[in-house]
């Protein structure tokens, strides 16, 4: 008849097996141990860890404020253009006035 393992002894184990680099099954034949009831505790552990971490809802964030408007000075000369300005159209602007 084989012994029970306690809650201690399996996480032991499964934190050994973990560490060991080897596949479940290789390390359930090396250590006589049933691959089932590995993988069992193995999800239990998972599980509680998962309803460990309390669920946190998601919000929305806030809106980006947008610029309103753009400035450009130069000497005494300040040009005032919307944010919906094309940047295509300000760029031949300022090719052209250079």
């Amino acid at each position: 008849m084989a012994t029970r393992l306690s809650k201690q002894q399996w996480q032991d184990l499964l934190a050994e097996q973990e560490q060991s680099g080897l596949s479940v099954a290789a390390f359930c034949r090396d250590k006589n141990l049933i691959a089932k009831n590995f993988y069992n505790q193995r999800s239990i552990k998972l599980r509680k860890a998962s309803s460990d971490k309390p669920f946190v809802r998601a919000q929305r964030a806030q809106p980006v404020h947008v610029i309103s408007d753009i400035s450009i000075s130069y000497g005494r000369v300040q040009l005032q253009l919307s944010a919906g300005t094309s940047p295509k159209w300000l760029a031949d602007l300022l090719v052209a006035l250079a």
